[in-house]
């Protein structure tokens, strides 16, 4: 099974060879990881707007040299999973990991992911919450209905399972890029006042996140540009992890539950995206968006949690094994279901 895989990040780097871009680029390492035959077709990364049919070409002639069997697509972009691209002989695998971030992007990618449907192409979500933001957007826009074939947990346990640490330093604490939509600071603003401690683990910021970060950098409990073992080294010493943001699906959620670390979601009317990661309800809570006093009572309550029951469920969930199946799978039904196209 030869899978190719388009990718592009700001740094111009390929996957796992310069600072982590986000979980679209570790999904995509995950692949490689996993399957022998991955071909990624590094794309530049230019701030302006991109020529989709010079990008799509690119990805085209790749798959042609490279045999691919399959385009596993995971940027909701034109040239990534768009109406040009689509009507190349290719089955296209559209994986999408966003949020409906602004009007636009929502007419645009409805408009994508319609097309996927009728050329028999597979369009895939990471979860139901993540369905749910995109049809209330699209609802509103009054844009056509479109159908996911299924969703794809963006992530798994790898490597051996850690030692659960005993030595807890933070109440709670967050893991997440350093720009105002992830809202990491809001883990000191809403303990602000407490007995709790927090601790913040985020990137160096850069663009427009440095003004994010100037104001609010008078935070003593805060740790920037660290290696991911070292960040995991801090996560351990959670009591709990608070995921501060809107999330289709939290990897970082994950790594705390595979720590034996319950989770906090911050979550609006439709819930959050990482409620579908751990195995038994005890070892979460969601809590009203920004509400102090509740976030205060989940750190309590989540505290008196088996640290060794949520390691073990959630491992037992989130396999390799598992996620490896689950992919396959849907590799599998997407290519069968492109055997049915017709000549665009």
């Amino acid at each position: 099974m030869k899978i190719l895989v388009p990718f592009f990040n700001p740094t111009n780097t390929l996957p796992g060879k310069g600072p982590l871009s986000g979980g679209i680029e570790k999904f995509i390492i995950q692949l490689e990881d996993t399957f022998n035959d991955v071909k990624i077709v590094q794309l530049p990364f230019v701030p302006t707007k991109i020529h989709f049919k010079k990008y799509s070409d690119i990805i085209i002639k790749a798959a042609r040299y490279f045999n691919a069997d399959v385009i596993v697509s995971n940027h909701a972009k034109g040239w990534c999973m768009g109406e040009y691209l689509q009507k190349y002989e290719f089955p296209i695998m559209a994986i999408c990991h966003a949020a409906p971030e602004f009007p636009f992007m929502v007419r645009t990618c409805s408009k994508w992911f319609g097309k996927l449907n009728n050329n028999n192409h597979s369009l895939y979500f990471v979860s139901e919450s993540q369905k749910y933001r995109w049809d209330n957007y699209r609802t509103k826009s009054y844009l056509l209905p479109f159908e996911v074939d299924g969703y794809i947990h963006s992530s798994y346990c790898s490597g051996d399972k850690p030692k659960i640490n005993e030595n807890i330093q933070w109440d709670t604490g967050t893991i997440g890029r350093c720009n105002k939509d992830k809202g990491v600071f809001k883990v000191h603003t809403l303990l602000k006042g407490t007995n709790l401690k927090g601790l913040v683990l985020t990137n160096e910021p850069w663009g427009s996140n440095v003004n994010y970060y100037e104001k609010n950098k008078h935070y003593k409990n805060t740790l920037t540009g660290l290696p991911h073992n070292k960040v995991m080294k801090n996560l351990s010493t959670f009591a709990t992890y608070f995921a501060t943001s809107e999330e289709t699906w939290g990897i970082c959620c994950l790594e705390a539950l595979s720590y034996g670390i319950p989770v906090i979601l911050n979550s609006k009317e439709y819930g959050h995206g990482s409620e579908i990661l751990p195995k038994d309800k005890r070892h979460y809570k969601c809590i009203q968006w920004d509400n102090k006093e509740e976030l205060v009572s989940a750190i309590k309550d989540l505290k008196k949690v088996d640290r060794t029951e949520i390691q073990d469920m959630t491992w037992d969930k989130h396999s390799h094994k598992n996620w490896k199946e689950h992919f396959e799978n849907c590799v599998d039904k997407t290519i069968e279901k492109h055997k049915r196209t017709s000549i665009l």
